[in-house]
């Protein structure tokens, strides 16, 4: 009798523990989706704010440029002399910034040919020339290196250029920065500001306790602006070539669909060829440009880690 209703009894126990612990592996599977979630949203949301930070950078460069345009365009009589001046002063204003160009029309100053004087850094002072004399024909559209001239001209309108080797002035890979200088409606040249493409990482390493491993910022084209493993020569890499170089090709339509917004994150490894990691992306609302992160994932899921455990730990004291 006693063992029949042990019996019964452990027949009435199999089906509680069976729900029991299959409510056990449900709950604790979404606590660990949940916990994935609520990483990926952070850590996207660093991202946009480090892009956002970038952005900023860029615009307050920008606005040099466009305030030396104005002054430019206002002062119509304003000399030789007090140009590079201004130039100088664009330099001290900010230290990213490489280098300053104020490039006239054909005759629209003093009815020069060509007269574009342009102010550098060195490693050792600021030195200056007019690229116009001792550079190179910054009107003439077909020499790869006056894109800062020749659609300004044309459109009227700022640009943000595509990397791209200044041979002949500044002598870098650099991106630059060109605003139209209108006088009574009509144009009369452009004033530009160079930052080299060596130089945007500073001020944006990101805070260490982010996960962050590295960034780079891409043109919609998909040349890369800033590429950490080509820091001699990044102007010249693109986001296909990098990929191959690092074996992932079969993975650029998942980024492109990263940048598109159709997937918040997608699985990388441009700085490990071990492990896979995580990747971002964020568009720059000034020129377009695309800021790619990559994260540690094991570090971007440390703090939810620990939430879901504790999660799981508190779901099995209930059941």
């Amino acid at each position: 009798m006693l063992s029949s209703l042990k019996l019964r009894l452990v027949l009435l126990l199999i089906p509680l523990i069976a729900l029991t612990t299959g409510a056990f592996v449900v709950l604790t599977y979404l606590a660990s989706e949940s916990s994935r979630d609520a990483a990926i949203l952070k850590t996207a949301t660093t991202t946009g704010a480090y892009a956002n930070q970038f952005d900023d950078r860029l615009q307050s460069i920008a606005e040099i440029a466009e305030g030396a345009a104005s002054a430019v365009a206002t002062l119509r009589s304003i000399s030789e002399e007090d140009i590079y001046r201004l130039l100088r002063n664009n330099l001290f204003k900010d230290p990213m910034i490489y280098g300053s160009a104020a490039g006239f029309a054909p005759g629209a100053f003093e009815d020069r040919a060509r007269f574009s004087p342009y102010v550098y850094r060195t490693r050792q002072s600021i030195e200056q020339i007019d690229i116009g004399t001792q550079g190179y024909d910054y009107t003439d559209a077909s020499n790869g290196q006056s894109e800062w001239f020749v659609t300004p001209s044309r459109t009227l309108r700022p640009l943000w250029t595509a990397p791209y080797f200044d041979e002949g002035a500044g002598n870098v890979y650099m991106v630059t920065y060109s605003v139209p200088m209108l006088h009574d409606g009509a144009f009369i040249g452009v004033l530009t500001v160079d930052i080299e493409l060596t130089q945007l990482r500073d001020g944006f390493s990101g805070s260490e306790n982010s996960g962050l491993i590295d960034f780079f910022v891409m043109t919609p084209d998909e040349q890369f602006v800033f590429n950490p493993l080509h820091k001699e020569a990044m102007g010249t890499t693109t986001l296909k070539g990098t990929l191959e170089e690092t074996q992932q090709s079969n993975r650029i339509e998942d980024i492109r669909a990263l940048i598109r917004g159709e997937h918040p994150t997608v699985a990388s490894r441009f700085f490990s060829s071990v492990e896979d990691d995580w990747l971002f992306a964020s568009k720059l609302q000034s020129n377009g440009w695309i800021y790619l992160a990559e994260f540690d994932h094991a570090a971007v899921m440390a703090d939810s880690e620990e939430v879901r455990l504790a999660g799981v730990a508190a779901v099995a004291l209930v059941l």
